[in-house]
C-alpha cells in the first residue's frame, strides 16, 4: 500500500507479528524508532519500532497478532527525513499476507554459554525438541526475543570451543506454519570482551539502550538504570526487551530533563559473564514539539 504526505513509502506486512513501512528516502532513526508515531487498528498495539540498515525500512514488532489477510488502518506522525517532517498520515489500509514458512537466518554462539538461531521471522512456538545439538537431543532452556531464540545447555561442556551443528525443525510461526528440518554449523569462540553501551535514544519518559552484544537478560535490572537529580537516583520504573542487544526503559513519574545529562547503566553481564565496566553515558532527551 503506497502513503503520501511529503514521504512516499510502501506498507507490508508478510508475517502476523510485524508491520514494515518503507519510505522513499533515508528518515531520521529517532523519529522512525518511536513506538508512538505508529498507531494500527483492530486493537493492535505497536510494541517497538526499528529502523533496518537501509535506513528507510520501519520494522514494527507487535504486542499482539494480526488476522492473515484481514483489513487494517495504519496511521504515521512526526517521522523526519532530515528538514522533511512527514504530514500525518491517517487510516492507510493494509492486508497481512503469510505464505511462507520460518526459516533460520543464522546460528551465533554467545561465548560458550548459549547459542542464538534467528529467524526469517518471529516465533510462537519452539519446543526443546525442536532442536539437537551435534545430533543429540538438546537439553536445556530457550528464551525467546522478537525474532530470536537463546537456548542455554544446562551441560557447561556443550558448548566446548571449536566447530558444532545445530539441527532445527517443527519450529512454528504465528501462522501456525511448522519450519522444515535444517543444520545449521557454528562456531564457538572463547568471549572474554565485556559488553559496552553503544547507542542511546531518549525522549522525557522513554530511554531505549543498545548494547554491542547480546546481553543476559537476567543482568538488566530497570532499578540499575537511572540519571540523577542532585544526589538523587531517579531510576526507571520498568524495562522491555526489544532485542538480544536493546531495551527500553520507562522512566514514567521519572522524567528526563530537557537538557543533557549522564545515564548510568550498571550490573549488565554478557552470556559468557562479562560485565559492563563504562557504566555512564551522555543522552538528551527529544521533546515532541507537535
Amino acid at each position: 500500500m503506497d502513503i503520501y504526505g511529503g514521504l512516499c513509502g510502501k506498507i507490508s506486512a508478510i508475517n502476523l507479528k510485524e508491520v514494515e513501512v518503507k519510505f522513499n528516502q533515508k528518515v531520521d532513526a529517532e523519529t522512525a524508532e518511536n513506538d508512538e508515531n505508529y498507531t494500527i487498528s483492530n486493537g493492535i498495539t505497536v510494541k517497538s519500532a526499528t529502523l533496518l540498515d537501509d535506513g528507510m525500512t520501519a520494522r514494527l514488532e507487535l504486542t499482539n497478532k494480526l488476522t492473515n489477510q484481514a483489513k487494517y488502518k495504519i496511521s504515521i506522525k512526526n517521522i523526519k527525513a532530515g528538514s522533511i517532517t512527514l504530514t500525518e498520515v491517517k487510516d492507510m489500509e493494509f492486508m497481512p499476507i503469510d505464505n511462507t514458512l520460518p526459516t533460520v537466518v543464522s546460528v551465533t554462539s554467545l561465548g560458550n554459554k548459549a547459542v542464538k538461531v534467528v529467524f526469517s521471522e518471529p516465533i510462537e512456538k519452539a519446543a526443546i525438541g525442536s532442536f539437537k545439538l551435534d545430533g543429540k537431543a538438546f537439553y536445556g532452556s530457550n528464551e525467546f526475543a522478537s525474532r530470536s531464540i537463546i537456548l542455554k545447555p544446562y551441560d557447561a561442556s556443550a558448548l566446548s570451543v571449536g566447530e558444532h551443528t545445530l539441527t532445527v525443525a517443527g519450529v512454528i510461526d504465528y501462522c501456525g506454519f511448522k519450519s522444515l528440518s535444517e543444520d545449521i554449523k557454528f562456531t564457538v569462540v572463547q568471549d572474554d570482551v565485556k559488553p559496552v553501551v553503544s547507542n542511546v535514544t531518549a525522549t522525557l519518559e522513554k530511554v531505549t539502550v543498545t548494547f554491542s552484544e547480546d546481553v543476559d537478560p537476567d543482568t538488566v535490572s530497570a532499578d540499575n538504570v537511572y540519571w540523577k537529580s542532585g544526589n538523587d537516583k531517579m531510576k526507571a520504573v520498568s524495562k522491555t526487551q526489544l532485542a538480544g542487544d536493546k531495551y527500553e526503559f520507562d522512566f514514567t513519574g521519572r522524567s528526563l530533563p530537557g537538557y543533557e545529562t549522564t545515564l548510568y547503566v550498571e550490573g549488565v553481564k554478557d552470556y559468557s559473564g562479562n560485565e559492563i565496566s563504562e557504566t555512564t553515558v551522555k543522552v538528551k532527551a527529544t521533546i515532541d514539539e507537535t
